[in-house]
């Protein structure tokens, strides 16, 4: 992700979750759009944890000069010019297996383990109708269910065997694709229902599902609304949430934004009493 103050994005013509360019003479990447008050404007932060085995394009070592320190060695990759412009993306989308697969054969992908398999978030500027047809390849073999809307620009290919899903190809020319937590659960379960299957054709868990909202962590695929409703319940701390959802207790990078939701909800319970 690019970590990028509002007015800079405005400038840019940017807004949250799009995907950037950052490029400058040493290469390029892609990154995911967060828009936050908190980077200072005029500079952007990009995390460094990215490799090739999870990313095309994650790798920010690519755009770092090769100017070093003398004594240690260490690259100078917190002074870095950059430019930054809009994705132009023909089409985004993701695909869910339950085994490892190839990479995938579009400009951007980010690879994303849950319990049973692995998700790739994806992007290209290739025609939409070619990549569903690269990326199905990478699919599991079993049964299928195909939606395909090629007026819209909609596709979705769902792979059953035995009775359990096992793959999951959305393909989508807008941003508009399901949340995929929902997805996930359905690879925990023995066996998929008959509500689900067209659930998967339509492309929206209707009742299935509480709709976690937006993915703050990414670990545990724990979403804004999970955590507001915790925090309405009494769990008034970055500690307490953990207790009780897990967010925040692997690699961490999201106790920030989880405080940040602790923050707001502290503010808005302030303004209540106050008015009242």
């Amino acid at each position: 992700y690019i970590d990028i103050h509002p007015s800079d994005a405005d400038q840019l013509q940017l807004k949250e979750d799009n995907l950037a360019k950052i490029q400058n003479s040493n290469g390029h990447i892609l990154a995911r759009v967060k828009l936050t008050d908190q980077q200072r404007a005029g500079e952007v932060f990009v995390p460094m944890h990215w490799t090739g085995q999870f990313s095309s394009k994650g790798r920010m070592g690519a755009l770092v000069n090769s100017i070093t320190d003398p004594i240690s060695g260490q690259p100078e990759s917190k002074h870095v010019p950059v430019a930054i412009e809009k994705y132009p993306a023909a089409w985004f989308g993701f695909l869910l297996s339950v085994h490892d697969v190839a990479d995938p054969d579009c400009e951007y992908w980010a690879k994303v383990p849950f319990e049973h398999g692995n998700y790739y978030e994806l992007a290209g500027s290739q025609d939409i109708q070619c990549a569903v047809n690269q990326l199905s390849e990478l699919l599991p073999k079993g049964s299928e269910l195909r939606f395909f809307d090629t007026a819209q620009g909609r596709y979705r290919i769902a792979v059953i065997q035995d009775k359990k899903l096992t793959g999951v190809l959305f393909l989508s020319r807008q941003f508009d694709l399901p949340n995929r937590r929902w997805l996930c659960g359905i690879f925990n379960q023995n066996e998929i229902s008959d509500f689900q299957r067209r659930a998967l054709l339509a492309g929206q868990e209707g009742n299935a599902a509480a709709d976690p909202g937006k993915i703050i962590c990414s670990c545990f695929q724990i979403g804004d609304k999970q955590i507001n409703n915790a925090i309405a319940t009494g769990q008034h701390s970055t500690e307490a949430l953990g207790q009780t959802l897990k967010c925040g207790t692997n690699c961490g990078s999201c106790i920030p934004e989880i405080q940040k939701l602790l923050d707001q909800a502290e503010f808005e319970a302030a303004d209540t009493l106050a008015a009242s």
